[in-house]
C-alpha cells in the first residue's frame, strides 16, 4: 500500500515531534540528508485525523526504493534537490549492475569545472 495521509502524519508527528492541532497546522521540517528547510501543511478534522498533508518545498522517499514498503524505518523526508540526487544514483547503480560494473569503475569528475550558461 502507499503512503496515505495518515501515514504521513504519523511519521512526520514521531519523527518530528509534531503536537497535532485541529484545522490547518502549519509545518516546518528538515531535509532529512541536507538539513535543507522544508515547509508544508497538514489539515486535522475535528476528530483528529489528517485529511491533507501536503509538503511544498520536499517530499517523502522510501530508502529502499519500494513503494509498498511503509514502515517507519525506510521513509525519510527529502527536499527536491536531494531526492532528485539520490533518483539519479539509484539509476546509476542499476545501470551499472546491468552492464556488470560497479562504482569503482566510474571516472573521477571531481576535477571536472561545471557548465557555465550565459544568460
Amino acid at each position: 500500500m502507499l503512503l496515505n495521509n495518515k501515514m504521513k502524519y504519523e511519521y512526520l508527528k514521531e519523527r518530528f515531534n509534531l503536537v497535532p492541532t485541529i484545522g490547518i497546522q502549519k509545518l516546518e521540517l528538515a531535509c532529512e540528508f541536507c538539513g535543507k528547510r522544508i515547509t508544508g501543511e497538514a489539515k486535522i478534522s475535528k476528530t483528529g485525523n489528517p485529511g491533507l498533508v501536503t509538503l511544498f518545498d520536499g517530499m517523502f522517499h522510501h530508502k529502499d526504493g519500494n513503494a509498498h514498503n511503509n514502515s517507519r524505518d525506510n521513509i525519510e523526508v527529502l527536499c527536491y534537490q536531494c531526492r532528485k540526487h539520490l533518483q539519479y544514483w539509484g539509476m546509476v547503480q542499476r545501470y551499472l549492475k546491468k552492464i556488470e560494473r560497479n562504482q569503482e569503475d566510474l571516472p573521477d569528475c571531481s576535477g571536472v569545472p561545471g557548465v557555465y550558461i550565459p544568460r
